[in-house]
């Protein structure tokens, strides 16, 4: 691994919602894509040697937007969690962890992150989820 890097970097995946009108895709769609390309960048931090990536997935603020809106980032976040994540990374080498208020997220959004910190126990590349 390079070293001399940053240790820890911060990712804030934004502008979506332009995006998906922009190219005339539905919201599901726009935040899977950038599900994927957070997958994308995370494994690209961690051949770089980051040991520490913050994702900002989803703030108080957002939590008053539109049913349709939350739905598609949860379900995105949910393929992040359940496929995403454990297709692309090395539970002995990978920690996730999802940082935030859990009472004020789904459950499904929660069993789903939950399950992947239970499954993703290692200790050269963690991954932090920041929500609410």
């Amino acid at each position: 691994m390079p070293t001399g890097g940053p240790a820890h970097v911060g990712l804030i995946p934004d502008g979506l919602r332009r995006w998906a009108d922009a190219n005339g895709v539905t919201l599901a769609e726009a935040y899977l894509r950038g599900a994927q390309k957070v997958t994308d960048i995370l494994l690209t931090l961690r051949e770089l040697g980051v040991q520490t990536v913050s994702v900002y997935n989803l703030s108080r603020a957002n939590l008053a937007r539109r049913d349709d809106e939350l739905n598609a980032v949860y379900a995105a976040s949910t393929e992040f969690f359940t496929s995403l994540i454990p297709a692309n990374f090395d539970p002995a080498t990978c920690a996730v962890r999802l940082h935030g208020d859990r009472t004020v997220l789904p459950a499904e959004y929660v069993q789903a992150a939950e399950d992947l910190e239970n499954a993703m126990g290692g200790d050269q590349f963690r991954i932090n989820i920041l929500a609410a």
